[in-house]
C-alpha cells in the first residue's frame, strides 16, 4: 500500500508558440528547483518523484511541437484535397520533411536520455512512451503528405465530388489527435 500522501511537485507553465500564437499550454516540472521532500518511500511507491524532471521537459516540449506540427499538416491536407488547392498541398508535402527531421531529433534525444541517465520504472516508461508516440506522429504526418499528393494528382483530373464524410473524418481525426496530445501534456489518461 501507499506509505503516505505525496506532495504535489512544483510546476511552471510553458507554452509552445508558433506564428506568435500560443498553441498548447504545458505543465512541466520547474527547472533548477529542489525536489519537494517526500515521506520515506513514497516517491517509489506512487511514482511521484521525477528524478529526470529536468530531462523530461525537453522531450515533452519537442513531442508536443511535433504533435502540433502533425495536427496542422493533417488540417491543411484535408483542406487542400477539399478545395483542390495544389499550392497548399505542396506546402503539406514540404512540411512533411520538417516533421521527419523532428521525429529523428526527438528519437535521438530520447535514446540519449536512456543511454546517459539509465532511467528506471516510471521515468523509463515515460521516455519509451514518447518514443512510441513519436513513431505514430511521424506516420500520421506521412499519411497527411499522402493525402496532399493525392490532391496534387487530382488537380489535373475532372472535378469530382468529395463525400461530406471525408471532411467529417478529417475533423474527427484532428480532434482526437488534439485530445491525445492534451492528455499526454497533462498526464491525464481520461
Amino acid at each position: 500500500g501507499r506509505l503516505g500522501p505525496c506532495r504535489p511537485r512544483r510546476a511552471y507553465a510553458a507554452r509552445v508558440w508558433r506564428d506568435g500564437a500560443a498553441i498548447r499550454r504545458l505543465r512541466l516540472p520547474a527547472p533548477h528547483q529542489p525536489q519537494p521532500a517526500y515521506p520515506t518511500g513514497c516517491g517509489d511507491v506512487c511514482g511521484a518523484t521525477f528524478a529526470y524532471a529536468a530531462l523530461r521537459g525537453v522531450p515533452v516540449e519537442r513531442a508536443v511541437e511535433l504533435g502540433t506540427e502533425v495536427e496542422e499538416n493533417v488540417k491543411l491536407a484535408v483542406k487542400a484535397l477539399g478545395q483542390r488547392d495544389v499550392e497548399l498541398a505542396r506546402r503539406v508535402v514540404d512540411r512533411d520533411r520538417v516533421i521527419d527531421r523532428m521525429e529523428i531529433d526527438l528519437e535521438e534525444e530520447c535514446l540519449e536520455v536512456i543511454a546517459l541517465h539509465q532511467p528506471v520504472a516510471t521515468d523509463l516508461r515515460f521516455i519509451v512512451g514518447i518514443l512510441k508516440m513519436n513513431q505514430d506522429l511521424e506516420r500520421i504526418g506521412d499519411m497527411a503528405a499522402n493525402i496532399a499528393r493525392i490532391a496534387i494528382d487530382l488537380e489535373a483530373d475532372k472535378p469530382i465530388q468529395v463525400p461530406d464524410d471525408y471532411f467529417t473524418m478529417g475533423e474527427e481525426t484532428v480532434r482526437l489527435l488534439r485530445k491525445t496530445l492534451d492528455s499526454f501534456v497533462n498526464l491525464d489518461c481520461n
